[in-house]
Order: C-alpha cells, then structure tokens, then sequence
C-alpha cells in the first residue's frame, strides 16, 4: 500500500499538472480566438479602405472625364464666340470695341436720352440742309449717303 499512496499521489500531480497544461492550452486558445478576431477585424476594415480607396480612383477618374468634356465644351464655346466676333466684324464693325473685340454694352437710360438729343440735333441739320438746297442740286448718291448715315444712327441708338 505504501507503494499505491506515492503513485497515487504521483497521479494526483500529474492530473494538477494536466489540468493546469489544459487551463494554459485553454487561455492559449482564446489567445488564440481574440487573435484571429482581431485580425479578421483588420481585415475587414482593410478591405473597406481598399474599396474605399477603389471608389475613390473611380470618381477620379469619372471627374477627370468630366473635366476633359468640359474643358472640349469651353474650347468649343469659344471657338463659336470667335467665330460670332469674326462675323459681327465682318457685317458691322461699328459693334465691336475696338481694344479687346468684345461687343459693346447696353446703353442706360441717361446714354439714350442723349443720344435721342444728339439725333434730334443731327436730324434737324440735315433738315436745314434739305430746306437749303433743291434735290436736283444734289446728287443721288450724297442724298443716299445722308439717309444711310440716318437709319444707321437710328440702328445704333435703339439696337445696342
């Protein structure tokens, strides 16, 4: 019996020793598990930046796109402007400003009104002149002349 009691109690050290491996390999494991959840947490928000970042270069490229029809649209509208101003300068030079070629300004209320006195003044002389000399004294084209100087006055002050 002496020799069962030293085994026995070699056993029970031994099941102490087993169990305390156990509740180490037990730690270990949940180690373990907080490890792996951890790093399926990184993970998944590493996969989020990368679709983040993936959306990212997505809407880049989708602007630099937009950017690019744009920059065409503006290259166009200006063509088409440069063009309008060629052919304004072409039919009517007289609305263009001469420095930069840009169209002139509408006139204010206090611009037309003179104009109208300056017109009324113009239009006057030319009556005078009209009372002072016969027709058939002038010529066909001087009396052409004096007419499209007036409709153009009358252009200029109503239209622009």
């Amino acid at each position: 019996m002496e020799k069962e009691q030293p085994q026995t109690s070699q056993m029970g050290k031994y099941i102490v020793e087993l169990e305390n491996i156990e509740h180490q390999t037990n730690n270990i494991e949940d180690m373990l598990m907080l490890c792996c959840y951890d790093i399926n947490q990184h993970q998944s928000e590493y996969n989020q930046i990368v679709d983040d970042v993936n959306q990212l270069n997505t809407n880049l490229l989708s602007i630099q796109e937009k950017q690019k029809k744009l920059s065409s649209i503006i290259e166009s509208n200006q063509q088409q402007a440069d063009k309008l101003t060629r052919l304004i300068m072409l039919k009517n030079p007289d609305l263009l400003n001469s420095y930069n070629g840009t169209l002139l300004r509408k006139k204010s209320l206090c611009e037309i009104e003179q104009m109208i006195v300056l017109l009324s003044q113009q239009i006057q002389l030319l009556q005078n002149k009209i009372d002072n000399i016969t027709f058939k004294s002038l010529p066909i084209e001087q009396i052409n002349y004096l007419k499209n100087q007036l409709i153009k006055q009358f252009v200029i002050l109503f239209f622009y």
